[in-house]
């Protein structure tokens, strides 16, 4: 029989169901038996790993148990299982057993046991789920900085582009999200959390200070190149707290973190390296595109200090280095009970 929780429980024979979504997605429910007294924490452990002998390493909120699966489907094990098969919970109901029932004139009377039916749906694969969505930005160019390659076409002609005949410079952006579930609400906290949702105001119209590697999208995200655009949240359970000292349901919240990604250039020779601190960098049409003689790059910008004639940076993001500790927190995968 597998181990579901370091809650005491039972799983009901033949309640077990595995699928597979549109997607190829491998999904799973269960129906699990337990004290009537130890089903909301048997759904904390189910959620957040907060019982049994090895705790979170990190205190994500939604840091769930990975649904129990066999190493292969075959006694040989010449057929493997599928390796989607480690998910954690997507969403739990809860009923009681109806131990007898009969009916008389003076209405309905049910009994019911002492134990409860915990139905678990098993679906996601990281505690922190991340997606990306891919767009192209165009950049309106001076028709002062072109003129045609070819001669004059008549007499006369400058070869000067007119206003409507200037080309549109393209670059690659994308909107990266990252949602977390379950986080504690302000001030509610007794002790250190990470994330920590005061910090995220503080880190809006900021860049991140440090490379961060998605092991979900298999993508690096150089420091500078991602700049937090308005959150959304919503109310959810508090699962930060949740330990055997706090109920579990408190007033919490998820967050859904939105990015700006934007990617630079790498770096050639002893030019400047354009792969970081992008929203720093503005595009610049005569600028020499790094390894080669074609024009058009990114460049930075000075601004005139009005206090002084000398000329400083201008760089309209700071970076934040809260942004890394907490909302570019390393996704992980369900944890095994043990």
């Amino acid at each position: 029989m597998a181990k579901w929780s370091a809650i005491p429980c039972a799983e009901i024979h033949n309640t077990r169901r595995e699928w597979l979504d549109a997607d190829g997605r491998f999904r799973a429910s269960v129906q699990l038996e337990c004290e009537w007294e130890d089903r909301f924490k048997l759904v904390c452990d189910l959620y957040t790993s907060r019982y049994g002998a090895t705790l979170p390493t990190d205190t994500t909120g939604y840091y769930p148990r990975e649904y129990p699966h066999i190493g292969s489907s075959t006694a040989d094990g010449s057929v493997s299982a599928p390796r989607m098969d480690r998910i954690g919970v997507d969403s739990v109901q809860i009923q009681t057993i109806p131990e007898c029932y009969t009916t008389d004139e003076a209405g309905e009377t049910i009994s019911y046991k002492t134990t409860a039916i915990v139905d678990v749906q098993y679906g996601r694969h990281y505690n922190i789920q991340e997606s990306i969505e891919w767009d192209v930005q165009a950049i309106t160019q001076s028709y002062q900085q072109f003129q045609w390659k070819t001669g004059p076409l008549v007499v006369g002609d400058l070869e000067i582009l007119g206003e409507l005949e200037v080309p549109v410079a393209t670059y690659t952006t994308a909107i990266f999200t990252r949602e977390f579930i379950g986080l504690t609400a302000f001030g509610l906290s007794s002790g250190s959390l990470s994330p920590d949702f005061s910090t995220l105001i503080g880190c809006v119209n900021h860049v991140n200070a440090s490379d961060y590697d998605s092991n979900q999208l298999g993508v690096t995200f150089k420091s500078g190149t991602l700049l937090m655009l308005e959150p959304e949240t919503r109310p959810s359970t508090d699962m930060q707290n949740s330990d055997s000292n706090n109920e579990f349901g408190g007033q919490g919240f998820s967050v859904k973190v939105r990015f700006l990604y934007k990617p630079g250039s790498p770096k050639y020779g002893n030019g400047p390296d354009t792969s970081i601190d992008t929203h720093n960098q503005f595009w610049r049409a005569k600028m020499k595109r790094q390894g080669s003689n074609k024009r058009g790059g990114w460049d930075r910008l000075l601004v005139k200090d009005p206090n002084a004639t000398s000329f400083e940076d201008f760089v309209p993001f700071d970076y934040n280095a809260d942004i890394d500790a907490h909302w570019l927190k390393v996704a992980k995968v369900p944890t095994q009970v043990l």
